[in-house]
Formats: C-alpha cells, structure tokens, sequence
C-alpha cells in the first residue's frame, strides 16, 4: 500500500528529525550554572537559589551579610545591635562631619601610660562615594601598627590591602614615620560606602616609655589624591580631616 508506506514516512520524520528553529530566531540564553558556594555568597539568591538570609539587624548586600547600626534614641556608648557601640563621642573622633576621621575604640595602660590603643577608621556619607583609598596614619608620640581589620563596607565592595614588597605586610612605615594602608580591588570597581573602614592596632614601640606616653595624639596625614575618583578627593580635602586624635591615659572609652 503506497499510501500506507508515505504516512508511515512522514511519522519517522516527525519522531526521529529534530524541528529547527525560524530563521532568525536569537539564541537561547546559557543555563545559570553558578552557586552559592562558587561565589562566596552568604545570603540573597543564586541562579534562583537561595543563600540563606542574613540574623537580627543583618542585611544583604552583594551576597553578604552586613549588620546595620541601631542608634535612633540611643546615647553615646550605648550597643549599636551589631557587637559595637553608638557615637562616636565628641571626645572620641577627630571630624563629625568629615568625610574620613580617626575614632578611638579601645586603649590599654600599664602604669599609667598608653600601652595599646585601637583606632578606627571611618567615612560618612558626605561627598562622593571613593572606589580608591591612599592613607597614611601618624601618631606622636610614636605608635607602632601591628594590625588591620577590614571593616564591612571594605568587603562588601571587594576591597583588600597592599602587601608590600620586603614585608608582605598590608602596612609600610615610612621614614618620617607614618605609616601607609592603601585600599584597592582589581576586578571591582565598586565604590566604599560609608561606615567603618579599618580598625588599626596600636602598640608602644619596644623599650619606649614615659610621661610622654600618658597622651597620644594618632592623624591623617592630609595629601593630595587620598582617595580617588578626583571627585571623592575634592569632597574630602574640604573638610578638616586631619585634626588629631587625642587618646589620653585619663579618658577611658
């Protein structure tokens, strides 16, 4: 049966020839084959997945989890939610209202004098936000850093320290004594959004001493292209960031 064996044909075709598309069709979009963990991701959704969400004042940016502040209402020192306190304290900050200030978290005496001392680095929201920072850090008498932590708005927008040749060590004293961090990414371009940067470790130098020791004033050094875009570097030489900070042995924070 001619007719029978044309059908049977056409059926072979339609099962076993795949049908192609219209011309011009746009090609399909390739399969999301990220995951949370190839990423880094700790919260929000991957390729539709989710990550997980972010505990009490946490909240997700860029896959990560960043504890906003809660002062509204509360007093300086009180606990800010996020394992740190409101303020910073009139006493205890360099510049309010500048763009970058020095602010004192934590100091250690031994009789008497400054032993330690932890400073924080932050920014506000004044200005336009820098994806670049260039600083250098100086205290008088001499402070030497021992270390740095990277503050949530530095890891959210993929920013790290230079190591520097010699040392490896995300820090460089110079000869005039300050002492150099310098903030960048190479893949990111984000900007830093405000809050706390760095917090940086203080110690006396070993075998230094005296009643010199029972104050210690800690300052940005004010340089051109601190920060960059242009733009962020404008808005910050503006403002006077970089009046010291007086860590005093009679000033417990």
């Amino acid at each position: 049966m001619p007719g029978a064996s044309r059908w049977c044909l056409v059926l072979a075709v339609l099962l076993f020839v795949p049908a192609c598309a219209p011309s011009g069709s746009p090609p399909s979009a390739p399969a999301c084959i990220d995951t949370c963990e190839s990423t880094g991701a700790q919260c929000g959704e991957v390729c539709g997945r989710s990550c997980g969400a972010c505990a009490g004042a946490g909240e997700c940016r860029q896959g990560r989890c960043v504890c906003t502040p809660q002062c509204d209402g509360r007093s300086c020192r009180d606990s800010d939610g996020c394992g740190g306190t409101c303020g910073p304290c009139d006493t205890d900050t360099t510049c309010r209202a500048c763009k970058l200030r020095l602010v004192r978290v934590d100091q250690t005496l031994v009789l008497g004098e400054i032993s330690r001392a932890t400073i924080a680095v932050e920014s506000t929201a004044a200005g336009v936000a820098p994806r670049i920072a260039d600083l250098r850090v100086v205290a008088d008498p001499p402070m030497q850093l021992n270390a740095v932590e990277l503050g949530p708005p530095l890891q959210v927008a993929g920013k790290r320290l230079y190591r520097f040749a010699g040392t490896n060590l995300p820090y460089f004293r110079h000869a005039d004594g300050s002492t150099q961090l310098l903030v960048f990414s190479l893949d990111k371009a984000l900007p830093i959004d405000p809050g706390r940067w760095l917090t940086l470790r203080f110690s006396r130098p070993p075998g230094a001493s005296g009643p010199e020791y029972r104050s210690v004033k800690f300052s940005l050094v004010r340089r051109e292209q601190t920060l960059a875009p242009l733009d962020a570097d404008a808005a910050l030489q503006a403002g006077a960031w970089d009046s010291p900070l007086t860590v005093d042995a009679e000033a417990q924070p």
